[in-house]
């Protein structure tokens, strides 16, 4: 539209330039080259000029206040003669000619031309307002998409994002027959870092971390961000044998843990970090991505249990295991409460049966059960509260 009322103004009116003085951000309904006149005002030339000094002087002082339509005639020091419509609210028109200026006449009659010109600007430029405001809503709706399916520290799949994804790699797996495998990390001692350099520090590592898994494998695999210090990876569905998927799903587990085992390099420091992998495999029967992400979760602690930076297939019988230990936690967390935990102390007695001695030892009095001995407790206490030291304290 502009161009071609700019074209016919040239070749009617013998015009040796014209200019369209606009306010900036309005400059996409003349889809040209464009010059900046002012901090707020940019100007379009047809024929294109990068400098009109008299014209964009005339045009500033006109712009910053609102003016009818109505001509004004100025000539500049080289003779041009300068023909200024300002179009308020909108910008400004100048039509510059040589010698000759326009008629009185077609000046009036260039008016109800102006101002029609202007109404079809102000439309343009609400449109363009209206679709801007649609873009910047629909990227604000797809930003808050995003968010509610992606980790916002490392940009990863969530655990929703992808428990979607696991239940659609299930229901693949039935249709083909095919098995897949779920590999659930977990990093070891991941809260020293937090506690002892600060949460920066680990949000730093943990951004390395998924970086380097981005890059060092398949592009095939499946990689979210399921917690704080866990990542979960679906590998492609395979075709071949239990042993055969094992041993797959072993080599991309090590793969994994050598990934991450590498150093993390800060700016004034040096991290390694190792991690435990549950590995779930899967046929697609009597299972979903929930109870895929809680059986890898399962395997994934019974790794650590074994001694961390380790694998550990998922067994069903350790479902049962998991739940045991629960109410385990459950009655010893009571347990210290109540003060049902009892020390005693076992003399020693040398060769002359003389106490030279004595040993501590920690008994549990639990109300139904009678006492029990340390062996069922402790290696609760050793992997559940690393941190509470206070069931082996006197």
């Amino acid at each position: 539209m502009v161009r071609q009322f700019m074209k016919t103004c040239i070749r009617r009116l013998s015009l040796r330039r014209i200019h369209l003085y606009m306010e900036s951000g309005n400059g996409q309904i003349c889809a040209g080259e464009e010059y900046a006149v002012s901090d707020n005002h940019f100007r379009f030339s047809m024929p294109s000029s990068s400098t009109n000094q008299s014209s964009d002087e005339i045009a500033v002082s006109y712009l910053n206040y609102k003016r009818p339509i109505k001509a004004t005639l100025v000539e500049d020091s080289n003779g041009v003669l300068l023909h200024a419509f300002p179009m308020a609210g909108v910008g400004l028109i100048i039509m510059e000619r040589l010698n000759i200026p326009l008629q009185t006449d077609l000046l009036e009659a260039l008016t109800p031309i102006i101002k029609r010109f202007k109404s079809s600007c102000e439309a343009a430029i609400q449109h363009e307002h209206l679709t801007q405001e649609i873009n910047r809503r629909q990227k604000a709706e797809q930003h808050i998409e995003h968010l509610a399916y992606h980790d916002d520290l490392t940009g990863l799949p969530n655990r929703r994002s992808f428990t979607l994804k696991l239940d659609q790699m299930i229901q693949q797996a039935k249709e083909t027959g095919w098995q897949g495998v779920l590999l659930y990390v977990d990093l070891d001692n991941f809260r020293d870092i937090n506690e002892s350099l600060g949460y920066a520090v680990g949000d730093a590592v943990l951004r390395s971390i998924a970086l380097r898994l981005e890059n060092a494998h398949y592009k095939n695999l499946s990689l979210s961000r399921t917690a704080g210090d866990s990542f979960g990876i679906l590998l492609p569905l395979f075709s071949g044998s239990e042993q055969e998927l094992k041993k797959h799903a072993l080599e991309i587990a090590k793969s994994v843990q050598a990934t991450i085992d590498e150093p993390t390099d800060l700016e004034n420091l040096t991290l390694s970090v190792s991690a435990s992998i549950g590995i779930v495999t899967f046929s697609g029967k009597g299972v979903d991505g929930g109870m895929l992400l809680a059986q890898g979760s399962v395997a994934m602690y019974q790794a650590k249990l074994l001694g961390r930076s380790t694998l550990h297939f998922f067994d069903p019988n350790m479902a049962n295991a998991t739940e045991k230990r629960l109410i385990l936690d459950a009655e010893m967390r009571a347990a210290l409460r109540e003060d049902e935990f009892e020390l005693y102390l076992q003399p020693q007695i040398n060769s002359d049966n003389k106490i030279t001695g004595a040993e501590t030892l920690i008994r549990w009095n639990h109300p139904e059960k009678g006492i029990v001995g340390p062996n069922d407790f402790i290696p609760m206490t050793l992997f559940q509260w690393p941190r509470s030291p206070a069931l082996l304290s006197p």
